[in-house]
């Protein structure tokens, strides 16, 4: 479970990242935990520029 739900917030953010869609990323906004939204973060941060 928590897997999934990590994956599906990430990969949201990942694609609304790239193609500059802020709307894409109400669904991670709006998810229960914060720790997943760091780690949503520095892991798209860290894919763009690498």
């Amino acid at each position: 479970m928590f897997l999934s739900d990590f994956f599906d917030c990430w990969s949201t953010r990942f694609i609304g990242k790239i193609a500059g869609v802020e709307g894409e990323y109400k669904k991670c906004k709006n998810f229960h935990y914060q720790l997943y939204d760091k780690i949503v973060d520095l892991l798209t941060n860290f894919l763009i520029l690498y």
